[in-house]
């Protein structure tokens, strides 16, 4: 009789328990719940006390048009493929005009580049002009292999001061640093003709990947530091009484 009744209470008490789990179901999230937006840029998301993870807002992004100047068959696209697909092209084709797209993190700021490969020869001059003029970032590129296509590069930076101004933001390449054994232009040459050229120089190897990442990392830098400059500048020649989009304020006399 003992154990009849035993049963009995351990029945009722099963029966209690679902019946609160009815009356309180555990709390679960629709499936189109929206995801929570990211946080402020850089804003640390603590998910263990010792372990901060950094967000990125990915709504703040810039947009870069770089072009590369430089004689035919110095590895213009075998630059350009390598930083955008990561892979080096052996076999050449000269080139009238490509662009390659890439979008990339650098210094926890998303960006979009757009890298225009331009022709080296003389008969595609006019259309370089274009290119040129609608670039905001340069790279002037010679082979360490060639010492003509290191010879023509004042042409290439005449025309680019001739068309963006005084001061366009560029950087000296001496690319196939791999082929130290075929090579007819020293390093010391290549940093003598930036200091004329008063920019920044770097040796690149396309097939090695060797510094192509740093040269499109460091011409987003300047063009992000120009672009600070010239901000302030521009509200600077903002007349007094005269709102930035150019209309004067009206005077209202009490």
């Amino acid at each position: 009789m003992s154990d009849t009744s035993e049963v009995k209470e351990r029945g009722s008490s099963a029966r209690a328990a679902y019946s609160s789990r009815l009356a309180h179901p555990p709390f679960r999230p629709p499936a189109s719940a929206p995801r929570t937006a990211l946080p402020s840029l850089l804003r640390p998301l603590r998910l263990f006390p010792t372990l901060p993870i950094f967000a990125v807002d990915c709504h703040i992004m810039d947009q870069w048009r770089i072009a590369i100047l430089g004689d035919g068959g110095v590895g213009q696209t075998a630059l350009a493929v390598q930083f955008t697909m990561n892979c080096y092209v052996e076999s050449y084709d000269p080139t009238m005009e490509d662009a390659y797209r890439k979008q990339l993190l650098v210094d926890n700021q998303m960006c979009f580049v757009e890298v225009i490969v331009t022709a080296g020869q003389e008969e595609y001059s006019t259309l370089r002009d274009q290119w040129v003029r609608e670039g905001q970032g340069f790279i002037l590129v010679y082979s360490i292999t060639s010492r003509p296509s290191f010879d023509r590069l004042e042409t290439f930076r005449q025309n680019m001061v001739r068309i963006k101004g005084d001061k366009p933001v560029f950087m000296l390449v001496g690319n196939n640093a791999d082929k130290g054994y075929e090579r007819e232009v020293s390093k010391e040459d290549g940093m003598a003709l930036a200091r004329t050229f008063g920019c920044e120089f770097l040796e690149t190897s396309a097939r090695t990947a060797q510094n192509v990442d740093k040269l499109f990392h460091d011409l987003i830098r300047q063009l992000r530091m120009s672009r600070t400059i010239e901000q302030p500048a521009a509200r600077a020649h903002v007349q007094p009484g005269t709102q930035p989009g150019g209309k004067r304020r009206a005077c209202t006399i009490c």
